[in-house]
């Protein structure tokens, strides 16, 4: 996360003497604690599919913080992720198999389809089947009578 801040230059002196030289360091410690709040709200794959929902938390979040110590947030900006290869190839894999997995349900319900629709066409062949059956016998019975 980068971010840029505006100081109250007001109540800097209130900063300074609580946290002296180290004051840059208070300000990390709350916008890290803000940021993990956001981030922790989302999934992995939010981080590519929903960034500009994170980078709008991550503005509100830091924002308030900031305003209750002495800042003003003038720009936050989440940049890359940096993710460990391991973790790359699980997610990598993870979505792999979501995807497989995916593909197999839809598989399986076009086969579930194919055999509902042969079913229902076999049910209408046997009626049609009796139908003309019953057609042939009634025409048989009437010739039957004539003669």
């Amino acid at each position: 996360v980068q971010y840029k801040l505006r100081q109250n230059q007001q109540e800097m002196e209130d900063l300074l003497y609580s946290y002296g030289d180290d004051w840059e360091s208070f300000y990390v410690r709350y916008i890290r604690g803000a940021a993990r709040n956001v981030l922790s709200q989302h999934g992995v794959f939010d981080m590519w599919e929903r960034r500009g929902d994170i980078q709008a938390g991550l503005e509100r979040e830091i924002g308030n913080v900031l305003r209750r110590r002495h800042a003003d947030l003038v720009a936050v900006q989440l940049l890359s992720l940096d993710i460990p290869a391991a973790v790359q190839s699980a997610i990598e894999s993870t979505t792999v198999m979501a995807q497989n997995q995916f593909e197999a349900l839809e598989r399986k319900a076009a086969t579930n389809v194919s055999e509902y629709t042969r079913f229902f066409e076999a049910d209408r062949d046997a009626d049609i089947q009796v139908i003309n059956a019953r057609k042939d016998g009634f025409v048989l019975l009437r010739q039957a009578e004539a003669a």
